[in-house]
């Protein structure tokens, strides 16, 4: 949507003037990494996986506006606690846009909205999706400090790097000592990022003994294929498309479990997360029934809001203690 909408905008706000031809390459060279995974899922056979996880998916998940609205609330008042003085300037950079004349000027400040309502009108969001709005956000801070600059000489130039330098004396810690864990749990919750590497570089070192033994992620972690350098035996690597509703939720989940009992995996990596959202559905249950019956628990990942208690040696007794955590099971 962003990709097909912005590039109209601007396009034609270019159009009849000599920017038209610098116009086109920025789109271009936008839409061009969507065009080469088109033509890959092409070439793989599975243009139809594609189209299913891209656009019919997403088309046909219900979207909350109270929740949107809320998040956007949530992340403005977070992206403008420490760089109010930023948006100042790009807001004065907004408002020259708008009052040049200059339609390609003015295409920005609706490439800034338009970003905007797709992560606002789109399905689950998460906070990172707001990068979307950081090259119009920049371009309005260049236009804010030109103007600023030009109208108070060097008290402009004080104010535009008192702007810069305010949100690294405001959070030092963040820009010099970041704890990037702590990080992730502002951002993400108590999702499972900062673990999976550490789990991928134990699979990877110590417990992954053969190059031909497979590893599968019941749960949307790719980066544990990464980490580990396994790639997926199953056909799809995110968990969640296959398993959640929609209009061939039925013939998603029966494919989802043939790819599961054709692959049998050495390794299974659980989250908690899959067990919360599809405890109750029979694919699921008859995947879990198989690691109860096939598997034994090699690892048990307790996550809690500041640290993690990892398990390696685990008891047939023992059993995680934490509302969060990830399982590792070893088939028997």
């Amino acid at each position: 949507f962003f990709l097909l909408v912005g590039g109209v905008i601007l396009i034609w706000s270019a159009f009849g003037s000599r920017r038209l031809k610098h116009s086109l390459t920025l789109v271009l060279s936008a839409a061009f990494p969507f065009l080469c995974c088109i033509i890959w899922f092409a070439a793989k056979g599975r243009f139809a996986d594609f189209w299913e996880n891209v656009f019919v998916e997403p088309a046909g998940q219900a979207i909350d506006f109270q929740e949107k609205l809320q998040l956007l609330a949530t992340h403005f008042e977070l992206a403008c606690r420490h760089w109010w003085l930023c948006w100042a300037v790009t807001l004065a950079g907004f408002f020259r846009m708008l009052r040049s004349g200059d339609a390609y000027q003015k295409s920005v400040v609706w490439f800034f909205i338009l970003s905007i309502v797709g992560v606002v009108s789109a399905g689950p969001s998460y906070p990172h999706y707001f990068v979307l709005c950081l090259p119009w956000l920049a371009w309005g801070f260049a236009a804010g400090a030109q103007w600023m600059v030009e109208q108070w000489k060097n008290t402009g130039i004080l104010l535009v790097f008192t702007a810069l330098l305010l949100p690294m004396v405001l959070q030092p810690r963040y820009w010099f000592v970041p704890d990037y864990r702590d990080i992730e749990r502002k951002v993400y919750g108590m999702n499972p990022f900062p673990e999976m590497q550490s789990i991928g570089s134990k699979l990877r070192q110590e417990l992954i003994k053969s190059g031909d033994e497979k590893l599968a992620v019941l749960g949307s972690e790719p980066e544990l294929y990464v980490y580990t350098g396994k790639t997926s035996p199953l056909k799809f690597i995110y968990h969640y498309g296959m398993l959640q509703g929609g209009e061939n939720a039925t013939a998603k989940q029966q494919k989802y479990l043939s790819d599961w009992n054709a692959a049998q995996p050495e390794w299974v990596v659980l989250p908690s997360a899959d067990i919360e959202r599809f405890s109750q559905l029979p694919v699921f249950q008859t995947i879990i029934a198989d690691l109860k019956t096939n598997y034994a628990v090699a690892g048990i990942i307790d996550i809690y809001p500041g640290h993690t208690v990892y398990n390696w040696s685990p008891q047939p007794t023992d059993i995680n203690k934490s509302p969060s955590w990830v399982l590792v099971f070893r088939k028997k």
